[in-house]
């Protein structure tokens, strides 16, 4: 039992570590992609500073909320992997 209560908890610790991050990087994504798209809807997005400077910017939470988004999916592998270790112990 000391062994399925240690998977359990933190099998519960990595699937709340894999929430947390999922809030931190949805934002991320969200403006980052959203920020891209509209400068390159301009037609003179290669040529305008001001857009390339936003693209640069945009491009930035883009990589930030992706690197979220990795930490969300190992935190969930982790959550799963000690899940299905405390269902083994149990059956």
């Amino acid at each position: 039992m000391l062994i399925f209560s240690l998977n359990a908890v933190f099998a519960t610790l990595f699937l709340m570590a894999a929430r947390w991050a999922w809030v931190r990087a949805w934002p991320f994504l969200r403006l980052g992609w959203t920020g891209i798209q509209a400068e390159t809807r301009k037609p003179d997005f290669r040529r305008n500073i001001v857009s390339r400077r936003n693209i640069s910017e945009s491009g930035r939470f883009l990589l930030g909320g992706l690197l979220w988004a990795a930490i969300t999916l190992g935190a969930v592998a982790f959550g799963v992997w000690f899940v299905v270790q405390a269902l083994a112990v149990i059956l």
